[in-house]
């Protein structure tokens, strides 16, 4: 499966995204894909506690940031996580 990780800066801090054009999840699958224990079903299931993609969103919202998914037939998966430039308001010390 290929994948494609892109990076950019924006005027109020960075994007980074990654894509890859395999299975999409379903779109029910993506509502609950951030909660913890939860994992898209498929044909290729990966192995673990279903707690990385809940890290990973309860991280970059600690800093101020926002994680989503955008996954569909023919357009494949893309993780996006936004993060400001400065993430210190989000935790108090503005």
């Amino acid at each position: 499966m290929r994948r494609r990780f892109t990076q950019r800066l924006r005027r109020d801090g960075v994007e980074v995204s990654v894509h890859n054009e395999g299975e999409p999840i379903p779109p029910e699958a993506q509502e609950t894909l951030f909660d913890p224990f939860m994992r898209a079903a498929g044909e290729h299931r990966a192995h673990g506690w279903g707690l990385g993609l809940m890290l990973v969103r309860a991280c970059a919202e600690a800093h101020g940031g926002s994680v989503h998914v955008d996954s569909a037939p023919g357009r494949g998966t893309t993780f996006t996580m936004r993060l400001p430039a400065d993430a210190r308001p989000a935790q108090g010390w503005a």
